[in-house]
């Protein structure tokens, strides 16, 4: 029959194994970053001629001032906060 399972010498097989997994990750890397995309260079001209320029415009522009919507923050106590009258 041959050697048990515990005394063969596995190495190649886990080697190769690992040599095949590590191709088809890297090749599925590929296929997904360079081949399949090819709007990536519409997107960078998107980015480039309005999102840039559309964020410099909100850094440099001043912000509005918030107006307060109660009339005081101490009035907004929860009830149970309050003293109970006897």
């Amino acid at each position: 029959m041959g050697k048990p399972l515990e005394r063969q010498n596995l190495s190649v097989l886990f080697t190769s194994l690992v040599v095949l997994i590590a191709g088809s990750t890297a090749w599925c890397f590929w296929q997904e970053f360079v081949t399949r995309r090819p709007w990536i260079a519409y997107q960078d001209n998107f980015n480039k001629s309005y999102l840039v320029p559309k964020s410099q415009h909100d850094l440099t522009s001043p912000r509005p001032r918030l107006r307060r919507t109660t009339p005081s923050t101490r009035s907004c106590k929860p009830s149970w906060s309050r003293p109970r009258r006897p």
